[in-house]
């Protein structure tokens, strides 16, 4: 049964020993790392379950929080792995965000959006790159709104390459996220991808196209 993240801290959290709460910290970081190899690196037909492991990741995720926050305030001091400062890292990063471009080349063709920064807004520019080409601009869209979805997915875990070697023909990707101080961040792949990108490909409205 699923139980949100409030109900967690309050049934599995709260009241419980520094050493108790370290325990469950580690097992969630060992469920949350399973779920994620198993998305990003099984290329067979997911298991149908329910809830999705994509779903659950981002839930436990979530849980992993407050046991963090539990664990605290039960008096003890919280470490971050590389992987969890690099991630944080990043989500600091994306508070100084001028440009975002995602770009999915497949056999029909060529789609891309370029978000950019203007002030307190992001606008986005869709592009279409079929015969003919086709662009519309949406948006704009509250900066503070786009870098807060953003941040939920957790990009900065994301590897810099994903790739299937055993497709040969199939769909390449490209992300590219500029930074006020110049700085640019890129990742891609080949029939590969980070495990909650339709997160971000539904978040642009690039699901249908």
């Amino acid at each position: 049964m699923l139980i949100s993240p409030e109900s967690y801290y309050e049934m599995e959290i709260k009241g419980k020993t520094k050493q108790e709460i370290l325990k469950e910290i580690r097992s969630l970081k060992r469920k949350i790392n399973e779920d994620r190899i198993y998305l990003e690196e099984s290329h067979e037909e997911p298991v149908k379950m329910y809830p999705d492991r994509r779903s659950m990741v981002s839930l436990e995720q979530q849980y992993l929080e407050y046991a963090i926050k539990g664990y605290e305030e039960a008096g003890g001091v919280y470490t971050l792995t590389k992987a969890e400062q690099k991630s944080r890292d990043f989500n600091e990063l994306l508070d100084s965000l001028q440009r975002l471009v995602l770009t999915i080349h497949s056999y029909s063709g060529k789609i891309k959006r370029a978000c950019t920064v203007h002030g307190d807004a992001v606008t986005v520019r869709a592009v279409r790159m079929l015969n003919p080409i086709e662009f519309f601009d949406y948006g704009p869209v509250p900066k503070e709104k786009f870098i807060s979805v953003l941040k939920e997915m957790h990009m900065g875990g994301w590897r810099r390459r994903y790739s299937n070697p055993e497709i040969e023909d199939g769909v390449d990707w490209k992300l590219e996220i500029e930074f006020a101080d110049g700085k640019i961040i890129r990742k891609s792949g080949y029939n590969a991808y980070p495990y909650n990108f339709s997160d971000l490909t539904h978040f642009l409205k690039m699901d249908s196209e």
